[in-house]
C-alpha cells in the first residue's frame, strides 16, 4: 500500500514477477484492478486470482474441447436453430459479452470490459461445459434429428475462438496461443474485433437461466446443510409456484433436476418456503447413490492411469454383499458409464 522506493526496499523486480506469474497475468491484473492511469497496489495474491479466474478456466475449457470434440466440428455456427437450450444460452451470453465489452472499451472503461469477459469465461466453464459434459462424453444423443454432440462441439469451438479475440488486447500472448491452437490462421492480432449479433441474444433466456442457477445454488446449500452429498439422488424438489419464471420451461426444469440430483421437480403454491427438498433417502435411492460414488471412483482410477475417453477397461471389484447386489442390479449401466468391457 506504499509507494515503491529503493530507500524503503519495497521495489518489486518486474522481470522476476513476470517469470513467476507470466506477463499476461500481470497485464490483466493491472487492467482490471482499477482504471488505467490510477495508482496500483501490487498484490501477488490478486494476480494469482486473476490468473485462475481467466487463464486456468480458459485453458481447462480448451483441453476439454480438444479431448471430447466431434471429429468434424467447425469453429462456426452451422445451424442458427439450435435445439439444445444450453447452446442457445451460451451463444446469447457470448454476444451479450461482445456487446458489453465493445461498449466499455469504446468508453475507455477497460476494467469493466475485462471483468465482463471474465464473467463470460466463468459461465462457459462452470455452467455450459459442466452441464454439457454428458453430451460430449456420451455423444450418441440427438435432438430434433440433429447431432447433439456435433452441435455442442461447434458452439464450444466457436465460443473459444471468439473469446481468444476478445482477450487479445488484455492478454496478447495467451490469446495468441489459444487462437493458434484452435485455428491455422496467421495471428489473432490480425483478426477483426468480434461483432455482437442481436439475432443470437435472448435476454429472456438469460434471465430464466440465471433464475435456474440461483435455485440450484440454494438447493445445493440445503443439501450441504443436511449433510447429503450431491451424488446421492433425492426423490423430489417442490418450488413455490408464483415465485418462479421457469415453471413452464421443461428444458430448464431438466437442467435443474440434473444439477441438484432430484428425480422430480414440482411447483406448489401451498408450500411455506420458496422451495422444499425431500431429504428422505429410500433404500433404492441409497443404492443409486452408492453406484454414483463407485462410478466416480472408477473414473478417478481411469484418469490416474492416463486413459483416453475411448479406452476400454476390464473392471475387477471386491467388496461387501451390498456392493455385489448393486453391481448385479446396475452392472450394464456401470459398464457403459466407465467404458468397461467386463466386470
Amino acid at each position: 500500500g506504499q509507494k515503491m522506493s529503493k530507500s524503503k526496499g519495497n521495489i518489486v523486480d518486474p522481470w522476476e514477477a513476470m517469470r513467476k506469474h507470466g506477463v499476461d497475468a500481470i497485464r490483466g491484473y493491472f487492467f482490471t484492478v482499477n482504471p488505467p492511469g490510477e495508482p496500483k497496489k501490487f498484490d501477488e495474491v490478486e494476480i494469482t486470482k486473476t490468473s485462475r479466474q481467466l487463464f486456468s478456466l480458459l485453458y481447462n475449457s480448451f483441453l476439454f474441447f480438444e479431448t471430447y470434440r466431434a471429429k468434424n466440428s467447425k469453429f462456426e455456427i452451422r445451424n442458427s436453430k439450435l435445439p439444445n437450450i444450453l447452446d442457445r444460452w451460451i451463444l446469447s451470453r457470448l454476444h451479450e459479452t461482445i456487446g458489453l465489452a465493445t461498449e466499455n472499451l469504446d468508453k475507455f472503461n477497460i476494467g469493466d470490459a475485462g471483468r465482463t469477459i471474465e464473467d463470460f469465461v466463468g459461465d462457459l466453464s462452470r455452467w455450459y461445459i459442466r452441464r454439457s459434459r454428458r453430451r460430449f462424453q456420451k455423444p450418441e444423443s440427438s435432438i430434433e434429428g440433429q447431432n447433439d454432440h456435433e452441435n455442442a462441439s461447434n458452439i464450444l469451438g466457436y465460443a473459444l475462438l471468439e473469446t481468444s479475440k476478445l482477450i487479445a488486447p488484455f492478454a496478447p500472448f495467451f490469446a495468441e496461443a489459444l487462437y493458434k491452437s484452435l485455428n491455422a490462421a496467421l495471428s489473432v492480432h490480425l483478426e477483426d474485433w468480434p461483432k455482437a449479433e442481436n439475432k443470437y441474444i435472448d435476454k429472456k433466456l438469460s434471465s430464466a437461466m440465471d433464475e435456474t442457477r440461483k435455485f440450484a445454488s440454494a438447493v445445493l446449500a440445503k443439501r450441504a446443510e443436511a449433510g447429503i452429498k450431491v451424488r446421492q439422488p433425492l426423490a423430489s424438489l417442490k418450488i413455490k409456484y408464483q415465485i418462479s419464471n421457469i415453471k413452464n420451461n421443461k428444458e430448464l426444469i431438466e437442467i435443474l433436476k440434473d444439477e441438484v440430483n432430484v428425480k422430480d421437480v414440482t411447483f406448489d403454491a401451498g408450500i411455506k418456503e420458496d422451495f422444499e427438498l425431500d431429504t428422505n433417502i429410500t433404500h433404492e435411492l441409497k443404492e443409486e447413490g452408492i453406484l454414483r460414488e463407485l462410478t466416480r471412483a472408477i473414473q478417478g482410477f481411469r484418469q490416474d492411469a492416463k486413459l483416453k475417453p475411448q479406452d476400454i477397461i476390464g473392471l475387477f471389484l471386491d467388496g461387501p454383499e451390498e456392493l455385489k447386489i448393486i453391481v448385479s442390479k446396475y452392472g450394464e449401466t456401470l459398464k457403459k458409464d466407465v467404458k468397461a468391457e467386463s466386470i
